[in-house]
């Protein structure tokens, strides 16, 4: 009988060793069809398969448990993890991509759900401190959760909120008052203007697209989405709040406009509509017998 259920545990092992290194496989390929091959949809299947995966496996694995949110804690909860990402999955919806190669021609007029520089420097007005609250929802979410793997995801998460404030700044608020402030110029300021926004949207550096901000922003964000997956997953968490948050992570590295923004904060929303009652509920695990 001890043979028996030495091997049981030798085998449960060996199983849980496969589906990690299937897990860190899927990770690797998305990253690489996302990046190196340029196929977004299909990599951002396979990073959600693999995050997914390492939370069903990490679920067993029951941390400390954290505390009830009462109060303030559940307030700020129900902000972060409801009221903003209801709002921006709304306001995603206005948000406009596919203009890199003519940038002030597109902002600088209204199309079919956009309305103009005005509207894009209001959308990233209210965007910026929205997507940073989301963002502290997630460190707020990890409250009393102890380990190495919650503070790993803690400091991802505040890297990430940095990230993106950046990037909404200047690729959005910065480029929308440049528009709005030259509209009128005609001749060659029209032209340097046209020139100037062009480059500080395109630039490889600090741009809305392609660049290293932007790329850092997006798979901060996949990052911070995932580890406090994991993290919540790992201390009881319904697994259902976790995957959720692993779609909207793998949703918002690809892009944060319409329609991968709308669908990354509706996955954020219904996350929260079942980790705010559970997060308000906490009770401590008993104690294993002595």
């Amino acid at each position: 009988m001890p043979s028996f259920k030495g091997n049981q545990v030798k085998v449960g092992l060996h199983v849980a060793g496969a589906l990690t290194a299937a897990a860190v496989a899927l990770v690797v390929c998305g990253f690489v069809l996302t990046q190196s091959l340029d196929d977004p949809q299909t990599g951002g299947i396979l990073l959600f398969a693999g995050v997914s995966l390492s939370v069903v496996l990490v679920a067993e694995s029951r941390a400390i448990v954290p505390p009830a949110d009462r109060g303030f804690p559940l307030v700020l909860l129900v902000f972060c993890f409801l009221v903003a990402p209801a709002v921006l999955a709304v306001m995603e919806i206005f948000h406009p991509h596919g203009f890199s190669s003519h940038v002030y021609a597109y902002l600088s007029t209204s199309h079919h759900l956009y309305f103009g520089p005005t509207w894009w420097i209001a959308l990233h007005l209210v965007q910026t401190p929205l997507a940073a609250a989301v963002g502290f929802g997630l460190i707020l979410a990890t409250r009393g959760i102890s380990g190495t793997l919650a503070w790993v995801a803690r400091i991802v998460t505040a890297l990430f909120i940095v990230y993106y404030a950046a990037l909404d700044t200047l690729a959005g608020v910065g480029v929308g008052v440049l528009i709005h402030h030259t509209t009128s110029w005609t001749g060659p300021r029209a032209d340097a203007a046209h020139q100037l926004v062009q480059y500080l949207f395109t630039n490889s550096g600090v741009g809305g697209t392609g660049s290293a901000l932007s790329e850092g922003g997006s798979w901060l964000a996949f990052a911070a989405f995932s580890l406090i997956a994991l993290t919540l997953a790992r201390a009881g968490a319904p697994v259902l709040v976790a995957v959720l948050l692993v779609a909207g992570g793998v949703l918002v590295e690809i892009s944060h406009t319409n329609p991968y923004g709308p669908l990354a904060f509706l996955s954020v929303f219904v996350a929260g509509l079942l980790l705010v009652p559970w997060r308000a509920a906490r009770v401590p695990a008993p104690s294993p017998a002595t």
